[in-house]
């Protein structure tokens, strides 16, 4: 699934849905707007293990009640790889030395219960927006991969299109409408001036037809690797400042 599909991005364009150029910069232009928020903004489900460094590292999932990362020996707060967390279908295993499951196995008895043991910091019933575990009682263990975390992230098709009453995420698509307009825009101007899309790659001389390369328009829409101002302005509180690598 994509945030803005090739039919409805032509649409808004007024082009073909088949037109190169739109073709070769919504792939990009997604990962851009993905890449400045911090994770990957389409509802999908995840298995992740914590900590995944050592102490002392250079990151760390265990946030201050205030948000800034803590390498302390008391960590209550453990924030997963995304925002948007649904409460639904999470399931959340504690086991020292577990190492990922490949010491020790994360069997039944390591499931922890939810709201005894930790708590989803929710902002309404159905998402955190924060992504954050937090231990009641207890820390989270410092030990590598020794917590396992199931859970679905990201939002539907239904709420980036704005028509889910769950939660209204079209200011993301809105965003991407202006990132892939802007760089459209910026290739095509480029195309005119240089009289190409892209490099010929291969020809055919019998019934005379070629392939042009498209690398050539990214580089021609001069901001693949930026969003827009506006945009970015879109999604701002949608990012995540602390990524745990």
């Amino acid at each position: 699934m994509a945030i803005l599909s090739a039919a409805d991005a032509a649409a808004l364009l007024s082009v073909e849905a088949t037109d190169a150029t739109l073709l070769a910069l919504l792939g990009p232009a997604q990962r851009a707007l993905e890449s400045f928020i911090g994770w990957e903004v389409e509802q999908a489900s995840y298995i992740r293990f914590y900590p995944k460094v050592e102490r002392g590292g250079a990151s760390s999932p265990f946030v201050h009640d205030w948000g800034g990362r803590t390498n302390s020996n008391r960590s209550r707060t453990l924030g997963l790889d995304h925002k948007w967390v649904r409460p639904s279908g999470l399931e959340v295993r504690e086991k020292t030395a577990a190492y990922a499951g490949q010491a020790e196995d994360f069997d039944g008895d390591t499931v922890l219960t939810l709201g005894s043991d930790y708590v989803l910091d929710l902002d309404q019933p159905d998402f955190s927006r924060s992504g954050q575990l937090i231990r009641l009682n207890s820390n989270w263990p410092r030990q590598r991969h020794s917590v396992k975390a199931t859970y679905t992230a990201g939002f539907t098709a239904a709420e980036l299109a704005g028509t889910d009453s769950t939660y209204d995420a079209s200011d993301i698509r809105g965003a991407m409408i202006q990132t892939i307009t802007l760089w459209y825009q910026q290739a095509k101007a480029n195309e005119k001036s240089r009289g190409t899309v892209g490099p010929i790659i291969s020809e055919n001389i019998q019934g005379y037809s070629y392939v042009k390369g498209m690398t050539l328009v990214r580089d021609m829409a001069g901001l693949r690797n930026s969003l827009p101002p506006i945009a970015m302005q879109m999604v701002a509180k949608y990012r995540r400042y602390t990524i745990p690598v």
